[in-house]
């Protein structure tokens, strides 16, 4: 299992207090951290080694990890060892940390945030319950302070239901092509229901299709988007997709594999590092990985949330407004749907504007909490925040940051 470790600048640091040490996990499943989460997101540097403004090692140090095995850098030489379910990605992650823990133990008592982006939030969410876990049987010793789980695919069947609204109140959809996707939607939730999950999934690839036919390829990361160009990747799609649902899923790791990031990961970053075995090639085994999980796509991980509030965890929740694939209103759905006795009362509360220094007149996005548990809508911000919304995604991390100090593990 490969990882990153980038240590924060430390002139930046909150408050002058230790830097909190953030893992990163990337989206897909089977798009890489150590690539994508690190140069084209929040790392310090920008393909090609140019340094980014607003990196989020201004006020952490970020560990990017290459997980579930097979994506980016990691690899596996036995099929049996891809990962087939959300419980063994987060028992391979939990394995990798105290590792990582063993070889630097100076990171034991560092304030530990696990920050996450689509899939990543699933896995994310996963791995947390399973850090709670190992504390309070004394096998892992850490300083967690807490979760964030950003445009995440915490509840699959909700934003397949989402979509159809959401695409009708962009009017991007008009109202035959709407029966047709609602059709295709209740399709989908009835075999989750079912518990036809591979089914369930090959139904998302089919809605998929009939959503981008329907809308000429609207953007699945950012709604104000068709079409867009950069999207196939030659470097790692250069066989045609055998399945509708490969097609699907070359569709949405493409943005991961773009041919610039492949190109530099495969020979500058590679070169760098020194230690990539020569029969590995960056992101060769994520579309395997992709595959292997098709059983476990769909299911949603609502109770591993309510679990995690339960137990006191501080749990963040972050949406870009303009996200069509894990989209606000999806969010809002399996939201409503937790039994966490703190719910009313943070629905009662009122959402505060927040705003970038330097730009007041322009609200950044929306934020409310209560208790140990909240949420931020991050204005003019697809899926992928951090690149759209930089100085936004900067300060919410400050914000997420102390308040996981301000709250720690808290009676929920």
């Amino acid at each position: 299992m490969f990882w990153w470790l980038e240590t924060c600048v430390g002139e930046h640091r909150l408050e002058n207090k230790e830097a909190p040490l953030v893992i990163w996990l990337q989206g897909g499943p089977g798009a890489s951290g150590t690539g994508y989460g690190n140069f084209q997101e929040v790392g310090p540097y920008d393909v090609g080694w140019k340094p980014r403004k607003h990196s989020w090692v201004e006020k952490v140090s970020i560990l990017f990890v290459d997980n579930p095995v097979g994506t980016g850098f990691s690899y596996v030489e036995d099929g049996a060892n891809f990962t087939h379910n959300n419980a063994e990605i987060a028992a391979d992650l939990l394995t990798f940390l105290k590792s990582f823990l063993n070889d630097k133990p100076e990171y034991i008592d560092t304030p530990l945030h696990i920050v996450s982006e689509s899939y990543g939030g699933k896995m994310a969410a996963e791995l947390a319950r399973a850090i709670v876990h190992a504390q309070e049987t004394e096998d892992l010793k850490v300083n967690f302070r807490g979760v964030a789980l950003g445009d995440s695919w915490i509840s699959p069947v909700d934003y397949v239901l989402a979509w159809t609204p959401f695409l009708k109140a962009w009017s991007l959809l008009e109202d035959v092509a709407l029966a047709n996707v609602s059709q295709v939607a209740l399709r989908t939730q009835q075999a989750v229901g079912n518990g036809n999950l591979t089914g369930a999934t090959a139904l998302w690839a089919l809605l998929e299709e009939t959503i981008s036919n329907a809308t000429d390829n609207v953007d699945w990361y950012n709604a104000l988007l068709h079409n867009v160009d950069g999207e196939d990747s030659s470097v790692w799609l250069s066989a045609a997709p055998t399945s509708r649902l490969q097609a699907s899923m070359r569709r949405l790791l493409a943005r991961y594999h773009n041919d610039a990031l492949s190109d530099f990961m495969n020979g500058s970053v590679r070169k760098r590092v020194g230690i990539i075995p020569d029969h590995v090639s960056w992101g060769g085994q994520s579309a395997k990985v992709f595959e292997e999980l098709s059983g476990d796509f769909m299911v949603d991980v609502i109770k591993v949330v309510d679990d995690l509030l339960a137990s006191g965890v501080p749990v963040t929740v972050y949406n870009g407004q303009l996200d069509l694939i894990c989209c606000t209103l999806g969010t809002d759905a399996w939201m409503d749907q937790l039994k966490w006795k703190g719910l009313r009362a943070f629905q009662a509360a009122s959402p505060e504007p927040f705003y970038v220094k330097g730009d007041r007149t322009q609200t950044a996005g929306f934020f409310k909490a209560h208790k140990n548990l909240a949420m931020y809508i991050v204005l003019n911000a697809g899926h992928m925040i951090p690149s759209d919304q930089p100085k936004a995604a900067l300060l919410m991390l400050e914000h997420i940051m102390s308040r996981g100090e301000r709250v720690g593990l808290v009676d929920a």
